[in-house]
């Protein structure tokens, strides 16, 4: 997550006597001798993860379990306002011993973590920087051990519970592996490719397709795409010529995209040219975490909805969507950008604003994340699905009581710290499906399109089945006309984009989670997908 800087002052800090003390080998010892003497709980649990099997005394040792305490609190729990305060009850271990070959990195990310927690302190002394590892250790071992009975809670039976348990572990590990190429909590950005120009042969391209151009560059190389600024003579229609344009390049169809003006600049317009598919960038799970660090916006319900052109996240306020459908065929990459927008609103909404229900008769996406979070209620029943959207139809009208008492018109005119009820996010996995299998719920569904944004409560709903017969037609184009934000992943054929997108376009993607997006504020966005 961090790579050692000798030179990066935010790598200082102020000694037991006051002075500025560099980070350097000389401190780097007086660090190392420090003795900790961690919590008498601490250890506690350390046994009791012995005795439940999930850790052995015979190959772990102190520190073992001590560095899985402190990283699972720094990845799970590091709200320092909210930790506990440790007792010096427990094993006694130097800071040398407990980091082992990874004593630079470990001093310096720990510090950042210490700067970042409180950066308006004016200064840190060493004790400091003591006290934080003996409580992060402390409150990473009480988190590790809520985790774990919530786990037995839900899996009933231990054996299951063991192995989701650390499943869970070992991806929380895979998240936060710390890569020496790394700087900050933001990824340093892949090597852009390197584009071989083709401004010439577009020039005389564009003649050829009788819209002929004043000067044609490459503007930069995006992710996927080279994108060239094409200047006209006059207003042209540049969209409707991208056909042709790939068929003089002698790629497919779907390989050039007309962009849109250029701001500023007159008579001006993009032009994506699709590079071959072993030179983009590739974002993964990685890439997605550490964009999720680095939102920094006030949304009621932040999301990440897919990164630019240019490779940086791009977040919307979910309250404003205030519903919202998505749509792609199999392996599209729909069912990746559900769960990435899952993800957003679990790590960045506190768990006290927020409900989510998921409503999955495939049985098998949401299990997981479902036992890691206590306020994910998941549903995989059919019988039980209208039963669910039902009571929350009736929970909708209580709230409007709610908020007629107060005389308030909308859950956003409360203060957080005040609000009587937390948002709830529904998502349905293939509601084109559940309409047919279960056609009874359309009209509880319906009535929470229309009227639960007010009230805090807001639809996601999924389907790779956009067809006119179920979602353009009676019920169906009700309950459509009502989710106002659009995702549109690749789609067989042109109706069923208008289905998702109320236009065409979306048959023309390329796939492997290339996505356009309507947004409830009406602003429209290419943007690509997270392999998450």
């Amino acid at each position: 997550m961090y790579q050692l800087n000798q030179d990066a002052p935010h790598y200082e800090m102020i000694g037991d006597k006051g002075q500025q003390q560099p980070y350097d080998e000389t401190y780097l010892q007086t660090i190392a001798n420090i003795k900790l003497k961690f919590s008498g709980e601490t250890k506690q649990i350390q046994q009791q993860f012995n005795d439940d099997g999930i850790i052995s005394s015979k190959d772990w040792k102190g520190y073992d379990w001590i560095m899985l305490c402190i990283a699972y609190c720094l990845a799970k729990n590091n709200q320092i306002d909210k930790w506990e305060n440790a007792d010096e009850k427990g094993i006694e271990i130097s800071i040398d011993t407990l980091f082992q070959n990874k004593l630079a990195f470990w001093t310096a990310f720990i510090s950042e973590q210490m700067f970042q927690s409180q950066q308006n302190k004016d200064y840190w002394k060493t004790e400091d920087f003591a006290k934080w590892v003996k409580s992060s250790a402390h409150n990473g071992a009480l988190a590790l051990k809520q985790r774990w009975e919530e786990t037995l809670q839900f899996h009933k039976k231990s054996y299951k519970a063991l192995s989701a348990f650390l499943t869970e572990l070992a991806e929380i590990a895979a998240k936060n592996m710390p890569k020496e190429n790394n700087v900050s909590g933001s990824l340093k950005p892949e090597p852009q490719p390197v584009s071989k120009d083709i401004s010439g042969s577009l020039k005389t391209i564009l003649e050829k397709c009788k819209i002929p151009a004043e000067t044609v560059k490459l503007s930069s190389t995006g992710v996927r795409y080279d994108i060239y600024e094409v200047k006209f003579y006059g207003v042209t229609e540049l969209d409707k010529k991208t056909d042709d344009i790939a068929a003089y390049l002698g790629i497919s169809e779907n390989s050039v995209i007309a962009g849109g003006q250029v701001i500023g600049k007159p008579l001006t317009q993009y032009l994506k040219i699709l590079r071959p598919e072993n030179e983009w960038r590739n974002f993964g799970i990685t890439e997605f975490q550490a964009a999720l660090k680095q939102y920094q916006d006030r949304y009621e319900l932040p999301v990440c909805i897919g990164l630019d052109e240019t490779g940086n996240p791009v977040f919307k306020d979910f309250y404003t969507a205030p519903h919202a459908i998505i749509g792609g065929t199999t392996g599209s990459g729909k069912s990746v950008a559900v769960k990435a927008i899952l993800q957003s609103l679990l790590q960045l909404t506190p768990q006290n604003q927020l409900q989510v229900i998921i409503l999955d008769p495939k049985k098998v996406d949401y299990q997981q994340i479902a036992g890691q979070y206590p306020h994910i209620d998941l549903i995989t029943e059919n019988n039980k699905m209208l039963e669910k959207i039902e009571q929350l139809a009736e929970e909708m009208d209580e709230r409007y009581s709610i908020l007629e008492d107060k005389k308030i018109s909308k859950i956003s005119d409360i203060k957080v710290s005040q609000r009587p009820f937390s948002f709830v996010v529904v998502i349905i996995d293939e509601v084109a499906d559940l309409l047919i299998t279960n056609p009874k719920i359309a009209e509880p569904l319906t009535r929470l399109s229309q009227k639960a944004r007010a009230v805090g409560i807001h639809l996601l709903l999924s389907t790779q089945r956009p067809e006119v017969k179920i979602l353009g037609e009676k019920t169906g184009a009700v309950l459509r006309s009502n989710l106002l934000t659009k995702i549109a992943f690749k789609v067989d054929k042109v109706a069923n984009s208008v289905i998702i997108l109320d236009e065409e376009g979306a048959e023309k993607l390329i796939g492997k989670g290339d996505h356009i997006v309507k947004w409830g504020d009406g602003s429209k966005l290419f943007l690509h997908g997270y392999n998450i």
